[in-house]
C-alpha cells in the first residue's frame, strides 16, 4: 500500500463527509478535517482506532446546520 494511502481516512468516510457538506464549505472544512486525521488522530491512536475517529465525525456531521451556517455567512460578506 502506497505511504499516501496509509495516511488517509477511511474512503467510504471522506466521501461522507463531502456529501453531507454545503458546497461553499466542502473544501475546508473536508481538508481541516483530514488534516487533523493525518496530523494528531492518527499518530496517537494509530490506524484502527483513528478510522473509527474519522467515521464518527463524519456521522455527526449535520448538513442542514451547516447550510444554516452558510447562509448566514454570506449574508455578512462584504459584496465589493
Amino acid at each position: 500500500m502506497p505511504a499516501e494511502r496509509s495516511n488517509a481516512p477511511p474512503r467510504l468516510a471522506a466521501l461522507l463527509v463531502r456529501a453531507r457538506l454545503p458546497a461553499e464549505l466542502r473544501q475546508a472544512l473536508a481538508g481541516d478535517l483530514e488534516e487533523e486525521y493525518r496530523t494528531r488522530v492518527l499518530p496517537e491512536r494509530g490506524r484502527g482506532r483513528a478510522a473509527l475517529w474519522f467515521w464518527g465525525q463524519a456521522l455527526s456531521i449535520r448538513s442542514g446546520a451547516l447550510r444554516r451556517i452558510s447562509r448566514r455567512l454570506r449574508s455578512v460578506r462584504p459584496t465589493w
